[in-house]
C-alpha cells in the first residue's frame, strides 16, 4: 500500500483560493472598520442623550420658577 500519494494542486484552484482568502480578509477589515464608528456614533449619542437629558431637566426646572412667579404677581394683583 501506497501511502505517499501525489495530490496534484492545480495553479488555477491555488488562485481562487488565493482570491478568496484576500477578498475575506478584506471584507472583514471593511466590517471591523463599519463596527468601530458605530461604536463611537453610538457613544456620541448616548452623551448627547444624557446632555439632552440635563438640560430638559433645567428648563422644567426654570418653567416652574417662572409658573410660581406668575402665580405670585397674579396673587397681589
Amino acid at each position: 500500500m501506497d501511502l505517499k500519494r501525489k495530490v496534484p494542486l492545480h495553479l488555477d484552484a491555488a488562485i481562487l483560493l488565493a482570491i478568496v482568502f484576500v477578498c475575506s480578509l478584506g471584507f472583514n477589515l471593511f466590517q471591523m472598520y463599519q463596527v468601530v464608528e458605530l461604536n463611537k456614533e453610538t457613544s456620541q449619542q448616548g452623551f448627547q442623550a444624557m446632555l439632552d437629558q440635563m438640560n430638559l431637566e433645567e428648563a422644567l426646572k426654570r418653567v416652574k420658577v417662572l409658573e410660581q412667579s406668575c402665580e405670585l404677581e397674579a396673587d397681589d394683583s
